[in-house]
This record gives structure tokens, sequence and C-alpha cells, in this order.
């Protein structure tokens, strides 16, 4: 019924704009992370954030929807954001602890999403498992930088 849709809807723009903010970021931290593992690290996360990111846009055009950008993410990183571009402390522990602080909170959200819509298809569910252990396995590999 309409309530699957609705909530697939729901959870296909969560990932969307989940994926968005990664995608976003982690540029701008690759440009000053210099440890090369590190970055490592980075470019994969932005690569597996990038492929659910269209895997999300993909299926939300399929089904007739609007992308909604991370206008409402958007404000909430805002800070998060200037931060990043106006990193006094550049240290890798830095930077990790960010980092893991974000990947705390969108552990959270994506778990509380997920009960948010438990008649989302499971194709949309399937790709918000995939992220939410996407940021579990940032979490374990950030530490190493703490």
């Amino acid at each position: 019924g309409g309530t699957t849709m609705t909530q697939d809807m729901a959870l296909l723009n969560f990932i969307y704009q989940n994926a968005e903010m990664g995608k976003e970021t982690i540029p701008k931290l690759t440009k000053i992370v210099e440890d090369v593992n590190f970055r490592r690290v980075l470019e994969d996360q932005l690569t597996e954030y990038q492929e659910i990111f269209n895997k999300a846009e993909e299926k939300i055009q399929k089904e007739g929807g609007d992308a909604k950008g991370i206008s409402t993410m958007e404000r909430v990183s805002a800070s998060t954001m200037l931060n990043l571009n106006t990193l006094l402390d550049k240290s890798n522990t830095h930077i990790a602890e960010m980092m893991l602080q974000g990947s705390n909170m969108g552990i959270i959200d994506i778990t509380k999403k997920l009960k948010e819509c438990p008649d989302a298809e499971p194709e949309t569910t399937r790709l918000a498992q995939r992220l939410l252990k996407m940021e579990e396995r940032n979490l374990e590999q950030l530490k190493e930088f703490l």
C-alpha cells in the first residue's frame, strides 16, 4: 500500500542525503591528510559513498520520486563542514576523531531510520544496511588513526 511507498522513499532519501554528505566531505579531508594509509582509508570510504549514492539516486528516479538534496542535513552539519574547512588542527588524531563522531551519529541515525521504515522495499533496506555496515567499518578503521 501507500505506506510501503512512503517509507521506501523516506529511507531512500535518507540514504541519499547521508551518502551525499560523505561524498562532499571526504574530498575536503583528502586534501588535508598527509598520511598515506589514512588517505587510502578515506578514498575507499569515498568510493563506497559514491556507489551507495548512485544506487539511491537511481532508485529514487526509477520510482518517480524527487531526490531531495542535503538541505536539511546540510544545516545540521554546516558547523561540521566549517570545522573541516577551517581546520586548525590538521593532525590525523583530530581528523579521525571528527570523522568517528560523524560515523557514530550516522550509525545511530541509520538504525533509527531503519526502525521507522520497516515496510520499505527489501532492496532499499539492504542499501541502508550496507550504509550501516560501512559506517561500522569506518569506526574500526578510523580508530587506528586516533
